[in-house]
């Protein structure tokens, strides 16, 4: 690396995990869908994101092991880290987007529940892989729930946090979801499934919890307006 070229710093690879973690989502959403993704970038100049095209191309044919093997400074190469994450962000987000969809209009309206039961399903799988990838080896109790705020640590420095705490307790915890696609979705395109794609997401946070322990309580609880959606854990 040439002495000018800047390396990436925390908040950098935060950002580019909660990236790859939007596109794992997708990827499993298509594959249990047998929808190919490599099928979708063409027809994303309705989607309204130019900065995304020129990464779509190669996003879209990334596996979930090519997702999880990508480095963050060779996918800036030098390059200024907001520029990139900030294209690779949108170029994530309009491919979930118009994901979602083809795969909702391309329902019949009686099928549409079953079609969403698949969804949140496959977004608890990706949420229940993303903790045991992370956190897999720290000791679990055998009958009873760990403390929520040893909870609360693993929460913070998930992919899709974005957390301001409300309630910390060792029988409750509550946090703010300012990170939840209500509050970042950008494109305008994104807005009429942010309902949709904030309740897939709780589901991610549902399979994160059970990697967790299968003995919590995990709410969602959708605001109106511009309030941030909730999040709620308890014991059983």
């Amino acid at each position: 690396m040439a002495w000018h070229e800047r390396i990436p710093n925390y908040e950098d690879f935060r950002r580019f995990d909660r990236i790859v973690e939007t596109h794992l989502l997708t990827l499993q959403w298509m594959t249990d869908l047998h929808t190919d993704p490599e099928n979708i970038p063409h027809q994303l100049s309705r989607a309204q994101v130019p900065q995304a095209e020129r990464h779509l191309q190669w996003i879209s044919k990334w596996t979930p092991s090519d997702v999880l093997e990508t480095d963050l400074q060779r996918v800036l190469d030098g390059s200024d880290s907001d520029d990139i994450l900030g294209e690779l962000d949108a170029s994530v987000d309009a491919l979930q987007i118009w994901s979602l969809k083809t795969l909702t209009e391309k329902v019949h309206k009686d099928e549409r529940s079953a079609l969403i039961n698949q969804l949140e399903q496959s977004s608890w799988k990706v949420g229940q892989r993303s903790y045991e990838r992370r956190w897999q080896g720290l000791p679990q109790a055998t009958h009873t729930p760990r403390d929520l705020v040893h909870l609360d640590a693993c929460a913070e420095r998930a992919p899709f946090s974005g957390l301001l705490c409300r309630r910390k307790h060792t029988q409750e915890l509550v946090h703010e979801w300012i990170g939840c696609p209500h509050q970042r979705t950008a494109d305008p395109s994104g807005h009429a499934l942010g309902d949709l794609r904030c309740r897939l997401q709780s589901h991610w946070w549902r399979g994160f919890t059970y990697g967790y322990h299968p003995q919590l309580r995990f709410e969602y609880t959708a605001q109106a307006d511009k309030n941030p959606c909730v999040l709620r854990w308890s014991k059983l």
